[in-house]
């Protein structure tokens, strides 16, 4: 009885982790390939961006200016900006914007609150019927904010993700990752987009109707995740428009980066155990949820009961050392990685499974803080 037990999970282990980086992707590139068009004129509706900004005097004036620089009637239009406290010159930069733009309203919080909660204060001063919310390294276009508005004239449709290009400085070492990694992410979410069931906003730019804004929970960290989780919630489709599109720049530092998903990692335990709507009912929404997200953020669990369990059934059938084999081929290129690095010697498929264990890692220590408790939702670490 326990060799089936362990064999059982085995094969849970080992589907779920190709499920959630092989089969799903590649029915979502498929879903992908066929443009999702959003036609007609723009809605005329009153729009505010929601910003939370800490200590970016490097972009914050191109990132302003960006915004206003919109074919967006500017009377529809209110840009909200809280800053969490900066100590450099982004309060000052700011100030100036008010000044000289009566659309613009800049708020200083004078203690560390973190971005989830600003936006929460933020979104209780505006009257807007569609929020914006983005990031100050995030750059729009000119049409950035109309083809966000433009899916908004469906009356089904709660959420609009904005579509990203994501760059990274080329002399970093997970820059090539970095950008692979978020270009597949994008091309999943246009695959959900086709079925109305985006998981998830990536927060450097989306919109939502107003009405649906649900305020985050003191010390969550993934406000995005939990904001457009909640239009789903209600009953209401998230899409992407691949028009509205808008630029930004990944660190690519395998430090920063490693200590971004860790935080976003807890933060995504929190979503989990709150989000307890989606675990049984069996609809499309909840298989969406499942393929992309809680399967992949499980997966340094799977990883572990499949090496473990795999040596347990050598004593079955030799066969499984085929199995065993491959997984320390992995981990063993993983760690090679490091050694060919320092001799400048790139080989990609190394290069990725070394950022697929890292991206676990961290995923694994993000879950240990978020049992330990987060003290805060603040971070001082670019994300």
């Amino acid at each position: 009885m326990l060799d089936y037990i362990v064999l059982l999970i085995f094969m849970i282990s080992a589907f779920s982790i190709l499920h959630t980086y092989l089969f799903f992707p590649f029915l979502m590139k498929l879903l992908s390939k066929t443009p999702q068009e959003f036609s007609g004129d723009f809605p005329k509706l009153k729009v505010a961006i929601l910003m939370s900004v800490y200590n970016e005097e490097q972009v914050i004036r191109k990132k302003m200016d960006s915004m206003l620089n919109t074919d967006y009637p500017q009377e529809l239009l209110e840009i909200w900006v809280g800053s969490d406290c900066s100590s450099d010159k982004t309060d000052e930069i700011l100030t100036e914007y008010t000044q000289k733009f009566p659309n613009v309203h800049f708020i200083r919080f004078h203690e560390r609150m973190g971005k989830p909660q600003i936006i929460n204060q933020l979104q209780k001063k505006v009257q807007a019927d569609i929020l914006i919310l983005t990031d100050a390294d995030t750059i729009f276009n000119p049409e950035t904010i109309n083809e966000l508005v433009r899916p908004f004239k469906n009356s089904e449709i709660g959420g609009v993700q904005a579509l990203f290009i994501s760059t990274a400085p080329e002399n970093k070492d997970v820059s090539y990752q970095e950008v692979a990694y978020n270009n597949r992410e994008v091309m999943i979410k246009k695959g959900e987009s086709r079925l109305g069931c985006v998981i998830g906003a990536y927060g450097a730019c989306y919109a939502m109707r107003n009405e649906l804004y649900v305020p985050v929970p003191k010390n969550f960290i993934v406000d995005d995740f939990f904001l457009f989780m909640n239009v789903l919630l209600k009953g209401f489709h998230t899409v992407v428009n691949e028009k509205a599109v808008c630029e930004m720049e990944i660190s690519g530092d395998s430090k920063i980066e490693f200590q971004r998903k860790v935080r976003i990692g807890s933060g995504n335990f929190q979503n989990f155990f709150y989000f307890k709507k989606f675990w049984l009912p069996f609809n499309i929404t909840s298989w969406i949820y499942w393929s992309h997200k809680v399967l992949r953020w499980f997966t340094p669990f799977f990883l572990a009961l499949l090496l473990l369990t795999n040596i347990y059934m050598l004593k079955l059938n030799p066969i499984f050392m085929f199995s065993l084999i491959l997984q320390f081929m992995v981990y063993l290129a993983g760690f090679l990685d490091n050694f060919l690095g320092k001799m400048q010697i790139k080989l990609k498929i190394f290069r990725f499974i070394k950022h697929f264990l890292f991206m676990n890692f961290a995923l694994f220590i993000g879950f240990l803080k978020f049992v330990n408790g987060i003290p805060k939702s603040s971070w001082d670490t670019k994300n």
